[in-house]
């Protein structure tokens, strides 16, 4: 019975081949043996070599029916939410949820969120889905560094902004002959490519033009075509540009290419007065960690940012030598000198080491900006105990005695 069944079913050979027999490996079990077949065509009851890959192509096609369906509780992302690049707008809306309910799991939405999420802060493309599956993306690193800038209390400066205030700044933009075609155009580093091919076809269809306003103005140029130069062809294209297209409001020109506002980084205004305990603070000291002081620039960790130190003190030197490698678990008190936000968006902090008295370095940041007649260091060997005799002994118990008594009375 056996045989007929699978002389019947000889025509599915091939497909039972493709879809069990993937590697070699048990293409030598084929013919040793026997291969028992259901009832229905193309299902297989057992086959002894290949069982178990036949449970782990099983398991696999499982797992990928089950994460496209509404048992599964992550979803499938093909690709990342926070992509990394210049982004001058927000893209997505962090969502925040309090440390009670992320051990519960709630965050609001309609899906719950694995319990390996520690994070206090996602984000997301929908609310809900067809599949009742929310694509997340953990966050927390960059909304923590948002909130550790905002504590420091600094006001950076902003690219094109004179004003005080950051988000009413000056919106004409003086702009000349004398500027670059880049600027009086629009084009940047920051611009995409939709933008700058739009913006070559409108200066390509102003060629006929240019070439006519160069006759009229500088025909020498026609005449004497082998002897001009780039720099001065630049020149005459920038002049042309400057009579002809709309440049005066900066909003157009740079309205994708420089951060609006703020970039809800910290609404702090420059000139304001910081409030403390103690009275005004002028300055803003801040704690950080020295990564690199080997090279040129040294840089140094402040609040979750890379700064840059303008200076280390006196001798830089100091801390290879005493510290070395171990540098980078001690902190420092730093001063900003300066903060600001370039046009691609990035946060640009320079700062200084803030030196205590000569000699106050230890190995240990609680004794830093300590001086060093303060510092309590005991030695072996350097204090010499005093020998009491049995005479002052006796004298000093009478003394207690007399003060015990009196103090009874």
């Amino acid at each position: 019975m056996v045989t007929r069944t699978v002389g019947r079913l000889a025509k599915f050979w091939k497909i039972l081949e493709k879809r069990i027999f993937i590697t070699s490996r048990y293409r030598s079990h084929l013919y040793t043996y026997k291969v028992y077949y259901g009832i229905r065509p193309n299902t297989v009851i057992a086959i002894r070599p290949a069982r178990r890959l036949i449970l782990k192509l099983m398991s696999s096609n499982l797992s990928n029916i089950l994460r496209r369906s509404r048992l599964a509780q992550v979803p499938k992302i093909d690709k990342p939410l926070v992509h990394v690049g210049k982004k001058h707008h927000p893209t997505h809306q962090v969502i925040e949820t309090k440390p009670a309910c992320l051990r519960r799991q709630e965050w609001g939405l309609k899906s719950s969120i694995p319990s390996k999420v520690k994070s206090r802060y996602i984000i997301f493309n929908e609310l809900d889905t067809m599949e009742r599956l929310t694509d997340f993306e953990p966050i927390g690193q960059y909304q923590w560094n948002r909130i550790r800038f905002q504590e420091m209390g600094i006001s950076p400066k902003y690219p094109m902004k004179s004003q005080g205030n950051p988000l009413f700044y000056n919106r004409s933009l003086n702009v000349s002959s004398e500027s670059s075609p880049s600027v009086l155009t629009g084009i940047d580093s920051a611009n995409t490519s939709v933008k700058k091919k739009k913006v070559l076809q409108l200066v390509e269809s102003m060629r006929p033009a240019f070439k006519k306003w160069l006759t009229e103005a500088y025909p020498e140029v026609f005449i004497e075509r082998s002897r001009v130069e780039k720099k001065q062809l630049n020149k005459y294209a920038s002049e042309f540009l400057s009579q002809n297209m709309d440049i005066t409001s900066a909003d157009r020109l740079f309205r994708h290419a420089s951060v609006v506002g703020t970039g809800g980084l910290t609404y702090n205004l420059a000139g304001r007065l910081r409030q403390s305990p103690k009275g005004i603070k002028q300055i803003n000291v801040v704690e950080g960690r020295i990564l690199q002081t080997n090279n040129l620039e040294k840089s140094v960790a402040v609040a979750g940012f890379i700064a840059k130190a303008s200076s280390l003190g006196r001798n830089a030197r100091r801390f290879e030598y005493e510290m070395g490698d171990f540098v980078r678990e001690h902190t420092f008190p730093f001063l900003i000198n300066e903060a600001k936000v370039n046009e691609e968006g990035r946060i640009v902090l320079d700062v200084s080491l803030i030196e205590g008295r000569p000699g106050s370095l230890r190995k240990s940041n609680r004794t830093f900006g300590v001086p060093s007649s303060k510092l309590h260091v005991y030695q072996r060997g350097s204090i010499k105990e005093r020998t009491v005799s049995l005479e002052e002994s006796a004298i000093h118990a009478e003394e207690l005695l007399s003060i015990l008594t009196n103090f009874e009375r």
